[in-house]
């Protein structure tokens, strides 16, 4: 009863009656919501440097809040976008697949931002 009145909160009227287990009612529920900034950053950085530690130095955050940001993106959209070794990380498809939207993206937004 809980997640059905999330679900109500976020949702369109359609999507209320979800015929699916409640995880995936839940997970419709988080790709409707829109992404934050901060987190395709340090996606961003952490794709283009393959490394989280490098990332949180480039961003000047702790390895562990990179991390962090990322593994909530993740879960936002419902999947992985890294594989993780013990000293490496590779982008999966999803992953290089959003990095080419992100990076275009973060270009221009800080772009606009330095005009205004």
């Amino acid at each position: 009863m809980l997640i059905q009145h999330a679900i109500a909160r976020y949702l369109p009227l359609s999507l209320i009656d979800c015929p699916f287990t409640a995880q995936v009612c839940v997970m419709s529920m988080l790709r409707t919501r829109a992404l934050s900034v901060g987190p395709l950053r340090a996606f961003e950085a952490t794709a283009r440097l393959l490394n989280f530690s490098a990332a949180a130095e480039e961003l000047s955050l702790t390895q562990s809040a990179v991390s962090r940001q990322i593994q909530g993106l993740e879960s936002d959209i419902g999947q992985n976008l890294f594989v993780r070794h013990s000293r490496s990380v590779e982008l999966t498809r999803g992953g290089m697949q959003l990095l080419q939207v992100v990076s275009q993206m973060l270009a221009q937004l800080d772009n606009t931002v330095r005009d205004i």
